[in-house]
């Protein structure tokens, strides 16, 4: 990406951390194109271009496949 929008990767990666991720997610799961505006551009982004990580949420074991995540609370019995 870096020789493609140079100067702009600032502005992407904050406009990234702006937007919600499971749309983001959700898109590249489906080879959708993610559209963003950044300075007063759109730019498009392939799903080979993201790189998208899930983390658990306090007290849950969470595992992603095939686009499916599950999640178990920590409840013990």
């Amino acid at each position: 990406m870096g020789k493609r929008y140079g100067k702009l990767i600032p502005a992407i990666r904050a406009a990234l951390g702006q937007s919600d991720g499971s749309i983001i997610a959700k898109l590249a799961a489906r080879g959708e194109l993610l559209k963003l505006d950044v300075e007063g551009q759109t730019i498009e982004l392939a799903p080979e271009a993201l790189l998208i990580e899930t983390t658990a949420a306090e007290g849950f074991a969470c595992a992603e496949d095939a686009g499916y995540l599950v999640g178990l609370d920590g409840i013990d019995g």
